[in-house]
């Protein structure tokens, strides 16, 4: 019995103190919002992958992700992403610095789609930042973009 108090002791420290040296957290000790996303575009008829593999009809290369705000274009930083865990071969992953409520996606010369995107609370292990929760591709509906790889169908 003496040794359970000891533990459960050990553990009421461990468990406070594990926030106090915050990874999530900033220099200014202030939890910074994460605006990023990791999404695949499908075909809608097939469900092949448009930009990898076999069937791909778009170059990586050369697709943009921008917004436009005013008279200003910001264009989203955007790398291809292996990731094994959900079984593709690649995805892209974007992220940007600040909210923006309309994104652009250029997958060709002739060919730009619209991403609404909605925000949230997102909770962290030790702190709630905003981040991005819902994608809406052309007007297709909401995407949650919180349960790994979200599927733009095409």
């Amino acid at each position: 019995m003496r040794h359970l108090k000891y533990f459960l002791y050990f553990l009421l420290i461990l468990f406070t103190t594990s926030c106090i040296d915050n990874p999530c957290k900033n220099a200014n000790g202030i939890c910074p919002d994460t605006f990023e996303s990791l999404f695949r575009i499908i075909s809608k008829t097939d469900g092949k992958d448009l930009v990898y593999g076999p069937t791909r009809i778009y170059d990586k290369s050369k697709i943009k992700v921008f917004s436009i705000k005013g008279a200003d274009t910001t264009f989203a930083n955007y790398e291809p992403y292996r990731l094994v865990k959900d079984g593709y071969d690649s995805v892209l992953h974007f992220y940007f610095s600040s909210k923006v409520d309309t994104l652009f996606i250029k997958l060709s010369s002739a060919d730009i789609d619209t991403i609404n995107v909605s925000y949230g609370q997102t909770e962290g292990r030790c702190c709630s930042f905003n981040s991005i929760r819902f994608l809406n591709y052309n007007n297709s509906g909401a995407l949650p973009n919180y349960n790994g790889t979200v599927e733009f169908k095409k």
